[in-house]
């Protein structure tokens, strides 16, 4: 057997009816294509398809909520000249009192 040449159809705007799997192959496939570095046809392909194993993968991953809340936290402490000071101290900025 000589050289084979392969060539992929598919529909760009059909992208989120593949199953993930084909999809895959899809972008393997199209990052492993002869065209040239920088070439905007299959940049533009290969970034769609991206785009939509990203989408894909960030609706089965449900946010983290409320890891970090500004109010429930006390301020950052910074050493300073041997003792802990919190960020407006550490800074030379005016502390009011809590409370």
């Amino acid at each position: 057997m000589g050289q084979v040449e392969i060539t992929l159809t598919f529909d760009d705007e059909k992208l989120s009816s593949y199953e993930d799997s084909y999809l895959a192959a899809l972008w393997h496939a199209v990052q492993a294509s002869p065209a040239p570095h920088g070439g905007r046809p299959a940049g533009e392909v290969v970034e769609l398809i991206g785009r939509e194993i990203i989408s894909r993968w960030l609706r089965g991953t449900p946010p983290q909520l409320w890891n970090h809340q500004g109010q429930a936290q006390s301020p950052p402490q910074f050493p300073v000249n041997g003792s802990q000071q919190s960020w407006p101290e550490a800074v030379g900025l005016p502390v009011e009192p809590a409370g």
